[in-house]
């Protein structure tokens, strides 16, 4: 278990090492996902050459796929442990 570094008169310090590090990476995570969002529509489009339906297809899909991964993300989290989840998670996340 993590211990949490206190000051002299016993409280707990938030602003760590390890609270900064963790706050950078889950704000460029979640830049690099939402900013695909408004982005992936015009990908599509004109790079792909994809259509309207193609690209309705493409937005559902990515959204279903968000909101089915996170119930198995949150068991993974309670039984592998949130260290492995987390770092497996970011190491999918860069090599797509």
């Amino acid at each position: 278990m993590l211990s949490t570094p206190t000051t002299s008169s016993s409280k707990p310090i938030l602003w760590t090492r390890n609270f900064i590090i963790m706050t950078c990476i889950n704000l460029f995570m979640s830049a690099g996902s939402f900013l695909l969002i408004p982005i992936l529509p015009l990908f599509a489009e004109k790079v792909m050459g994809a259509g309207k339906t193609e690209i309705g297809y493409i937005v559902g899909i990515y959204t279903l796929s968000a909101l089915f991964s996170r119930p198995i993300t949150g068991v993974a989290l309670d039984t592998v442990g949130r260290k492995s989840t987390y770092l497996a998670g970011l190491f999918l996340f860069v090599l797509i």
